[in-house]
């Protein structure tokens, strides 16, 4: 009797460990495709970052035609209108 119950934790105690290697090996193996993939990712944001850098230092040399200069300044406003009292020194003197 206790050799059939000793014989069943042994097995059971095995498959536990069968199985948690099998989770194990699954986990290494899923952490290693992570990693690679961070790496394409690092990668390609590189190759995105660089692209972007030479866009704009080509944009910055040559710059548009249909970008023209600024705009000229305002024209200054017009003088204000002769007062009341200087109207009629005018009208007076003449």
């Amino acid at each position: 009797m206790g050799c059939c119950q000793s014989r069943l934790e042994r097995q059971e105690a095995v498959s536990r460990c069968k199985g948690r290697r099998r989770y194990t090996k699954q986990l290494v193996q899923a952490r290693r495709d992570m990693a690679a993939a961070h790496a394409l990712y690092l990668r390609a944001l590189r190759a995105t970052g660089a692209a972007l850098l030479q866009f704009a230092s080509a944009e910055a040399d040559y710059p548009h035609p249909h970008v023209s200069a600024p705009p000229p300044p305002p024209p200054p406003p017009p003088p204000p209108p002769a007062s009341a009292s200087s109207a009629t020194a005018a009208a007076a003197a003449a």
